[in-house]
């Protein structure tokens, strides 16, 4: 089913499965008929699809899981909200797989997702404070002549707390 972009006058329309395309109308310098097509979206340098669209005689760049959530569930474009993709898949605009979220939750969602990647030492030092529950590794203090456990540690964390030692060095041993 063909949803019409009522912010563009009803020129263009999206359906479900994320696609876009121009209506079948008349062009307002020749009056000749221009027929319906699915317009071929672009990847942009963020990775999401883009598409260009003639609106008032400008072009104007659409991300296509915004035009195509904004059109089926009727919310404005310039909306603050950001149009998340649920499985992370910037390529599929499945009205399925698209969400309505704020930018904290937005953060926290990549954060927490297989994608993040921290490239910094604060990045690094900011995703294990987010994630201190998430990442727990359990430490074992142990006595090198019999082999007993001394004391359980709940996470790296605790061992450079206590002793000083330094992250890294213990997630080595």
């Amino acid at each position: 089913m063909w949803y019409p972009c009522k912010f563009l006058d009803n020129e263009y329309s999206v359906n479900e499965l994320g696609q876009v395309k121009s209506n079948e109308r008349y062009s307002l310098i020749d009056n000749r008929k221009i027929n319906a097509k699915i317009l071929k979206p672009y990847e942009i340098n963020s990775g999401y699809l883009a598409v260009d669209l003639r609106y008032k005689n400008k072009t104007i760049k659409f991300l296509v899981h915004r035009l195509v959530y904004c059109t089926i569930y009727d919310v404005d474009i310039n909306t603050d909200m950001v149009i998340h993709h649920k499985d992370h898949n910037r390529h599929n605009n499945n009205i399925l797989n698209l969400d309505m979220i704020t930018y904290s939750q937005n953060t926290l969602e990549y954060v927490n997702s297989k994608f993040y990647k921290p490239k910094t030492y604060e990045q690094r030092k900011d995703f294990g404070i987010m994630n201190r529950n998430i990442h727990k590794k359990k430490i074992a203090q142990i006595d090198l002549k019999t082999g007993n456990i001394i004391r359980k540690f709940e996470a790296i964390r605790d061992v450079n707390r206590e002793f000083g030692y330094d992250t890294s060095a213990i997630s080595r041993v």
